[in-house]
């Protein structure tokens, strides 16, 4: 459950005892998590920005914390007297995994219908060949890859989209598209 207190001024807002500004779990200092962890998840306005939620204006009711938009639906946070709350099923995952520290893909309809709508373009643009491997795919091995993530405000279009194997993509995950051009070129250099 995610609560709401006033102390000294500052808002703190705590859900199941973890608060929402950025703290290492009990075993993990500050050092073990990384600069972009601690950035992503020092406030949950940075967390929706990360997964790639889009922030929009709070209506004027005075419970509202947060309004925004992921997978299409519109999510608020709103604040009571019992503690914090969603508004749908998604919000409330939202706000765990934020607590959890962990990154969720919130487009997972979109994506499965990437590869239908995108498939057959990044073929015929690339060839039948993994961006990062230069391996000969299958459209079964083949995963549609951004070059900068959602997360990172990449886009669902031509320019961002590239086709590589599915392990590739794993590899790839959250990277900085700087990070997966030195991978594509490391790869390319032990190959010869």
């Amino acid at each position: 459950m995610l609560s709401f207190f006033k102390s000294g001024g500052a808002d703190l807002y705590f859900y199941m005892g973890f608060s929402l500004h950025a703290r290492p779990r009990q075993n993990q200092s500050v050092e073990h998590m990384t600069n972009q962890t601690k950035t992503i998840f020092k406030t949950i306005d940075n967390y929706l920005d990360a997964i790639g939620a889009d922030i929009i204006e709070n209506s004027n009711n005075p419970y509202e914390l947060v309004r925004f938009v992921a997978n299409e639906e519109i999510c608020v946070i709103y604040q009571g007297k019992k503690g914090c709350r969603g508004n749908n099923p998604l919000a409330n995952k939202i706000i765990e995994n934020f607590y959890a520290k962990k990154i969720i893909n919130i487009q997972s309809e979109k994506r499965k219908s990437l590869k239908d709508k995108f498939y057959n373009k990044l073929l015929e643009r690339d060839g039948d060949i993994c961006f990062y491997s230069g391996k000969e795919m299958t459209k079964e091995d083949a995963s549609i890859e951004h070059l900068i993530p959602l997360s990172k405000g990449g886009k669902n279009n031509l320019d961002n989209l590239v086709l590589c194997l599915k392990s590739e993509n794993e590899k790839m995950a959250n990277l900085a598209l700087i990070e997966k051009i030195k991978y594509k070129i490391n790869n390319l250099t032990n190959k010869n």
